[in-house]
């Protein structure tokens, strides 16, 4: 059935319905804390359970232009040139949104949107209607390439007014243009500004229907999920404020140093903790916590045991001993108190819990993969706990829930080895989406106000050094068939790198857990080459009417201006294939030929016969 038949008869026309298409991205048990430093001083790869042989890798052309761009008109490829051209002006870019207004006050807003259609809106995006980006997805297929739908509509938020409650959120206002559906106001891969728990519950449903359309494309099908769209994003930065709490204790008790706490570290730091506390009340929890029985709590172990739930009741202990003498007056134990959640915040915890449990479930009843996307690092903890939470209930067969990790983070590393030694203690499947990272302006705006070191690294050099080193690090735990990844990245040296790993573990395209993943309009060389040589090849697809996707097209053009204007590859080839079609076709048969020198033979063919 054509791909076409199925998006309808599952959705209908994105005009008049656009919700159904909803978003598509390509990213414990209750447990507070995921990774940290202790663990990941050495790589804790396991050794595959099976002897890999060596092959060399198919040999990938990534500059082939004539077969990269078959099938596309030279049209297409100058408006490419154009667009890329475009989008390397900073002048342009800074001030997109301002001349976007101005353009639409003079010219009028259906002239301005015809302009975008016709330039960025139709080099970026798949189409406004379930017809075009059907085509564009079936375009996709016969390179081998499979595609991630974006929903990428999004609201100007700039306007929306703040919450006026606290975490409940029971009095917060509705969103600008409430006439608007769920999906309409702010749609999933976006960050929410929140509203109530009411319109969480209505994200859940745009989630659902995008896992359902995800199920009609082949396998393996990808969905993606953004959490801010499923709780207070202010109640996510007090979660992410606790786990960073107990966090940091880990290495308070850990008085030496080295990685551990034991014994007698515990007892001097728990009795500080609760005076009160007998010699088997605190022999008791070393023991829980010290469930290997090893003598000693590493952070993974530590991470495991303590859970979100347990806050309320340590932090109302703490404030009944607060007249015990103390040891010193320790300023941890403050923290701790004031960084626990109240039962309040912890019941709309457990209420983010049961939405991802739903969502998480149907994944799986529809065999679709669930990517939850990074954010910025104070909400990344919060994340991090609630993907984690969805890993051990749902992993554990194979991996369907994908975590995300930003290799731009100097913590990355740290955190997915650690991340990978609980899967493997706790038995179930790990899965990972590796990207650079979006938000690094933001980031180190932050860290300089709020007068914290940077948590991004220092240099490009340095986020390069750091992807590879994640990336060699997840694909040693390929062979052993118990972790997936998907690596999102334009940057063909790291795909170079990937497939060079997968061939010296004896591991096939095919049937690995690799998946590689590129924007659409970009990195092409890499996506279809990858995809005509049976690699696991993905494109995100964005989508929706113009009107919808403006906001989103200047926002992935600011966030990724320096990606845009470092696309020299992607303009080299097109320039290349423009020439190569003018010089051995002609300017007018190149132009109108149809698709380069395919269309000109076909021509050729026609005429002979």
């Amino acid at each position: 059935m054509k791909t076409s038949r199925l998006l309808t008869q599952a959705l209908g026309i994105i005009r008049v319905s656009p919700i159904t298409f909803s978003q598509y991205l390509v990213p414990s048990s209750s447990a507070v804390c995921q990774s940290q430093v202790h663990t990941s001083s050495k790589s804790t790869a396991s050794p595959s359970t099976t002897s890999p042989v060596a092959t060399s890798p198919p040999k990938l052309s990534f500059d082939d232009h004539k077969a990269i761009f078959q099938g596309r008109s030279t049209a297409e490829l100058l408006r490419a040139i154009l667009v890329f051209r475009i989008c390397g002006i900073d002048y342009f870019v800074r001030n997109a949104d301002q001349l976007l207004a101005l353009s639409r006050k003079t010219l009028g807003a259906g002239i301005t949107n015809a302009v975008i259609k016709h330039t960025f809106f139709n080099h970026f995006c798949a189409g406004e209607n379930t017809q075009e980006v059907s085509a564009t997805i079936d375009k996709l297929r016969a390179r081998g390439v499979s595609a991630i739908l974006d929903y990428a509509a999004e609201d100007d938020l700039s306007g929306m007014e703040a919450p006026q409650k606290g975490a409940s959120g029971s009095e917060a206002g509705g969103p600008r243009g409430a006439s608007k559906s769920a999906a309409q106001a702010q749609v999933v891969a976006r960050t929410y500004d929140y509203q109530s728990e009411v319109l969480c519950d209505r994200h859940v449903a745009t989630f659902l229907n995008a896992i359902d359309t995800a199920a009609l494309l082949p396998k393996p099908g990808f969905a993606a999920i953004k959490l801010t769209a499923l709780g207070n994003p202010k109640l996510l930065e007090r979660i992410s404020s606790s786990i960073m709490t107990v966090r940091g204790l880990f290495k308070k008790w850990d008085t030496d140093g080295s990685g551990y706490i034991d014994r007698s570290e515990f007892d001097t730091a728990y009795q500080i903790l609760f005076a009160d506390a007998d010699p088997d009340e605190k022999g008791r929890v070393f023991e829980w916590l010290d469930s290997g029985q090893q003598g000693k709590v590493d952070y993974v172990a530590w991470c495991r045991r303590l859970s979100l739930k347990m806050l309320p009741g340590i932090a109302e202990r703490i404030k009944k001993n607060a007249g015990a003498a103390d040891k010193g007056g320790v300023q941890w134990k403050d923290d701790l108190r004031d960084g626990c959640l109240t039962d309040e915040e912890v019941e709309l915890v457990r209420a983010i819990k049961r939405r991802l449990g739903t969502i998480a479930q149907r994944a799986v009843e529809r065999g679709v993969k669930l990517m939850v996307d990074a954010e910025h690092t104070f909400f990344q903890p919060a994340i991090d706990h609630m993907t984690f939470y969805l890993m051990s209930e749902y992993n554990k067969e194979q991996a369907v829930i994908f975590n995300t990790y930003q290799a731009y983070l100097r913590d990355a590393h740290s955190r997915l080895v650690d991340d990978m030694e609980r899967a493997q203690r706790e038995g179930y499947h790990f899965g990972a989406k590796l990207v650079r990272g979006a938000y690094l302006v933001l980031e180190r705006e932050r860290a300089a106000e709020k007068g914290y070191p940077s948590p991004v690294c220092d240099s490009l050099a340095d986020t390069h050094a750091n992807y590879e080193r994640c990336l060699r690090e997840i694909m040693s735990r390929l062979p052993a068939k118990r972790t997936e990844v998907l690596l999102g990245t334009h940057n063909q040296a790291s795909v170079e790198l990937a497939v060079q790993l997968l061939s010296d573990m004896g591991l096939s395209p095919g049937s690995s857990g690799l998946y590689f993943g590129q924007l659409l309009g970009m990195a092409d060389h890499l996506t279809l080459t990858l995809g005509s040589h049976g690699y696991k090849a993905f494109k995100y697809v964005p989508y929706g009417t113009v009107q919808e996707v403006v906001p989103y097209l200047l926002r992935r053009a600011q966030e990724n201006a320096s990606v845009l204007k470092l696309a020299k590859a992607d303009v080299a080839l097109l320039k290349a294939e423009v020439r190569r079609r003018f010089s051995q076709e002609g300017p007018l048969a190149a132009l109108f030929g149809g698709q380069g020198s395919a269309g000109a033979r076909a021509k050729s063919a026609a005429a002979r016969a």
